[in-house]
């Protein structure tokens, strides 16, 4: 993470240029906030600085999905949460993101990035657990998918599994035990609620 006093650095992709300023007025001064309105400013931006990144999927020129893997070609592993109009399908199993959130997002933004942020501070394996559950949850909260499909099942298997080799404590948060469980059910509550859990 970022030393910088400003906060982590975040970085919000969307090509509604007044909703990326709504967004950026809700973070700052908590978060160094950069902005890009198409896929190939936002990779232009893209830094080791960079802590978290909101990244709008429907994009002209360059969709969100295709900035996701480039990003992860050039080696990037910062959090990066997947935004979207429409409910998930069952497409992002395939995806390197770490939540898939819908729009429209609102006073609950700040406690999204913050919990997006905190990821970085988790070993691989926790993180896996995480973007693996954040897939499950978006598809179940979506109801379009079938759950018996064998994409579906892959990802719950592989998300059971790396649960069970983390001998069911898989997440390890600034050196302190911390329930995985719990992390992305805030996560979730935010996501479908527009409200932060409550602590």
């Amino acid at each position: 993470m970022t030393d910088d006093p400003a906060g982590p650095t975040v970085l919000l992709v969307d090509d509604n240029g007044p909703l990326v300023d709504t967004y950026r007025l809700m973070l700052e001064p908590a978060y160094d906030v950069l902005t890009a309105t198409d896929g190939a400013e936002a990779l232009d931006l893209l830094t080791i600085s960079v802590d978290t990144v909101l990244l709008d999927r429907r994009m002209p020129t360059m969709a969100g999905d295709e900035v996701l893997r480039r990003l992860r070609e050039r080696g990037y592993e910062v959090p990066v949460g997947l935004i979207s109009g429409a409910d998930a399908e069952i497409d992002i199993v395939d995806l390197p993101l770490d939540a898939y959130l819908t729009k429209p997002l609102g006073d609950e933004l700040p406690h999204l990035i913050e919990m997006l942020t905190a990821r970085q501070e988790l070993d691989e394996q926790s993180r896996q657990f995480l973007r693996l559950a954040s897939k499950e949850m978006a598809l179940e909260a979506s109801g379009r998918v079938d759950q018996d499909a064998p994409e579906f099942r892959e990802l719950r298997r592989q998300r059971n599994m790396t649960q069970a080799d983390g001998g069911g404590d898989p997440s390890d948060y600034n050196g302190n035990r911390a329930n995985a469980h719990e992390f992305i059910r805030g996560m979730e509550l935010v996501s479908s609620t527009g409200r932060p859990p409550v602590e």
